[in-house]
């Protein structure tokens, strides 16, 4: 995908771009759905436009009224006939305006789902650092311990508290690192996840208004 963006996989022998299918399927579903065909409904208030007794008949008439076809090229065309030509334009061309609200709202794939759920470990991650960052220090201040280096070897305490002391830094010190790790993991993940979730996400763009 990252050849394909870049037009790379041009020059490159044996390498395929991934076919648009998938995605337009998808437009094509969510364009035929009854969740779209219910906002245009209460939209251009088309119950008592077509004089239905019911939300189900509205929509049953919006939808035989319109037709989602697709191109030999691939280009989705959207057409809505009425007897008032203003109507029938306004309501096809609203129809992509709806389209990217709901594509945007429910996401399309595995990747949006990703990307969340990574945003959700990444923020618990960070209360997870402050948390043994707090620790760390608060634990210095008691002891009045100090790193030298990269790990705590200097101590200046008396006695037989030092190893025992010693001992303490060195797990307050592996679990600081050990949640910069995670933390910064998430970072790269999170990043990975967005670009993924930017590939898997159709992206509406009108050729041609109503």
């Amino acid at each position: 995908s990252a050849l394909g963006a870049t037009g790379l996989a041009q020059q490159v022998a044996g390498i395929s771009i991934p076919s648009l299918t998938p995605n337009r399927d998808i437009t094509i579903s969510i364009l035929k759905s009854r969740a779209i065909a219910q906002e245009l409904v209460g939209q251009f208030k088309l119950r008592d436009y077509y004089k239905s007794r019911h939300l189900e008949d509205a929509i049953t008439s919006l939808q035989g009224a319109t037709k989602v076809s697709v191109s030999k090229e691939g280009v989705i065309s959207i057409k809505v006939e009425d007897t008032d030509p203003k109507i029938a334009a306004d309501i096809a061309n609203a129809y992509t305006e709806h389209l990217d609200r709901l594509i945007t709202r429910f996401g399309t794939g595995t990747a949006s789902n990703q990307r969340r759920f990574i945003s959700e470990q990444l923020g618990k991650a960070q209360k997870g650092l402050k948390t043994a960052e707090e620790t760390l220090r608060e634990f210095q201040e008691r002891n009045r311990a100090f790193l030298v280096g990269d790990m705590a070897n200097s101590m200046r305490l008396p006695g037989t508290k030092v190893p025992q002391v010693g001992l303490e830094m060195a797990r307050l010190t592996r679990d600081l690192r050990l949640q910069e790790t995670i933390y910064t993991l998430l970072i790269q993940q999170l990043e990975q996840a967005k670009m993924g979730e930017a590939q898997d996400m159709p992206v509406v763009q009108v050729l041609d208004q109503a």
